[in-house]
């Protein structure tokens, strides 16, 4: 037994010491790779006569920067001068095809290359080649889609939604918007009147809603057939309400839920600030925020921010009724409301960023539109470095709430749930705002995206929004008189 247990001991120890061994024949090898300059990959790629070429691919690194030489030749010595050179810093984006996983495609604003491993192995090599000299970045909104950054700077926001190529200029100038010269500046409209005598709820779009009947238009819009799976606002309300004490202390997760709304309602405050007893309104926002988390606890469990959502409809509401109402009654018909809201507009992708397909549809429909139609514009933006429309991705999922005042939310609000196609509507008000800001942004001379995007945050929010509305109209005809693009 004890020679059996004695020898048992010289194989573990045995096992431990190849364990060792192996880790550290592979850190001496990570760390060779890492000091290497240059690598060498067998591909497939476009020559000069756009025909597929078995060729080699040299990638060297040298005073910084990054070159990819392309060789007719997949055997050595390869040819002194190669058919194709091309630097890393032109690029600022790739992608792996999803039909051909070694395939790979290397994008910037004036350059583009592609080219596919022979072997899977030589993809994982240069994978890891190029991570030891560029920082690359990649998201679960789109696995297949790279971003490249210098090591040298901070690490920047990921972009999922990277603008089409424009037509380049070998000299930068002035980009000139005269023919959109309607779209850039404020101007004086007459719109509908809405009052109570005079309700029609196929004129609400960018209409001037009498306070009488401002919670009237957005019910109007906001309804559905009950079903049985509907609970009514006294029955979910009752579900924390009959909570004694003992079951509370053993209820966790709605102790750290009521303590999360306290708190964000205690940090919006200042919303509540204009009432004549602000106290109440706050109480009658957590109760409808509660009550709905706990009606919807998968998709509307609360989160920082899901107030701002809320607002909007608490405020239409006091707005019509003035203060005297009854608060059960006022709770109900807004949990009502945001249940429907909320619900039918996908805003429990909020709290999921790796889904949000909503905003993975618009925005590369925008760069589309943005190519095929407003070929300026995209150029504008390729001029302050914008290779991506991921800026307007937090505003968009948000649906403004945090751009315009509570006035022009509820404004903005109706005039979607007004609108006949929410896409359409989102990509033609996104290219709408992209043109009111323009004249501003064509004066600024960013050193980086970072910057166009810290410029653009400033000056989005003096936008009028009765103008963007009226703008948005107009753009979402010429998109539909637009003729289709070139098949390529």
């Amino acid at each position: 037994m004890y020679c059996k247990f004695f020898i048992q001991q010289i194989f573990l120890f045995y096992d431990r010491i190849l364990i060792l061994e192996k880790g550290i024949v592979k850190s001496v090898n990570k760390k060779r790779f890492m000091n290497s300059q240059d690598a060498t990959f067998i591909v497939t790629y476009v020559d000069d006569q756009s025909k597929d070429r078995r060729g080699t691919l040299k990638v060297q690194h040298t005073n910084g920067n990054i070159t990819f030489s392309f060789y007719g030749s997949d055997k050595h010595p390869l040819p002194t001068i190669p058919d194709n050179v091309c630097n890393l810093s032109d690029f600022t984006v790739f992608d792996i095809s999803t039909k051909n996983p070694l395939s790979i495609s290397f994008s910037g604003p004036n350059s583009q290359t592609q080219f596919s491993f022979i072997k899977t192995d030589d993809k994982t090599r240069f994978m890891e080649f190029i991570g030891t000299k560029v920082r690359v970045i990649h998201s679960d909104l789109n696995p297949s889609l790279f971003l490249l950054e210098s090591i040298d700077f901070g690490e920047s926001a990921f972009c999922t939604t990277i603008l089409p190529n424009a037509t380049s200029f070998k000299q930068p100038k002035r980009i000139s918007l005269e023919n959109y010269k309607n779209f850039t500046s404020k101007r004086d409209l007459e719109l509908v009147h809405i009052t109570k005598d005079c309700f029609h709820t196929d004129k609400l779009y960018n209409a001037n809603i009498d306070d009488n009947v401002l919670f009237d238009a957005i019910k109007s819009l906001l309804t559905r057939e009950r079903t049985s799976d509907d609970a009514s606002y006294d029955q979910v309300k009752k579900q924390w309400k009959s909570i004694i004490p003992r079951q509370f202390s053993n209820h966790k997760n709605l102790q750290d839920l009521i303590r999360r709304l306290e708190a964000d309602v205690n940090a919006h405050e200042s919303l509540f600030s204009k009432y004549e007893n602000p106290k109440r309104i706050m109480k009658i926002a957590f109760n409808v925020l509660l009550s709905y988390s706990i009606y919807n606890w998968d998709g509307a469990l609360y989160y920082d921010g899901l107030i701002d959502l809320l607002f909007p409809f608490i405020d239409a509401f006091i707005t019509q009724h003035g203060s005297s109402f009854d608060d059960e009654t006022c709770e109900s018909e807004i949990f009502t409301v945001f249940d429907v809201f909320y619900e039918e507009n996908s805003f429990s992708e909020l709290k999921k960023p790796a889904k949000q397909g909503f905003i993975k549809i618009i925005l590369p429909e925008v760069g589309k539109k943005l190519e095929n139609v407003f070929t300026e514009l995209l150029n504008l933006l390729y001029q302050k470095h914008v290779h991506s429309l991921d800026f307007l991705r937090d505003d968009l999922s948000r649906w403004f709430v945090d751009v315009f005042n509570t006035v022009d939310i509820q404004r903005l609000w109706i005039s979607i749930l007004a609108f006949k196609n929410l896409q359409e509507f989102f990509e033609s008000f996104l290219i709408a705002l992209l043109f009111f800001v323009s004249p501003e942004l064509n004066e600024l001379n960013p050193l980086s995206f970072e910057e166009f995007v810290e410029r653009f945050n400033e000056v989005k929010k003096g936008a009028d929004l009765k103008t963007l509305l009226d703008n948005t109209l107009q753009i979402h005809e010429m998109i539909r008189d637009s003729p289709p693009p070139a098949e390529q």
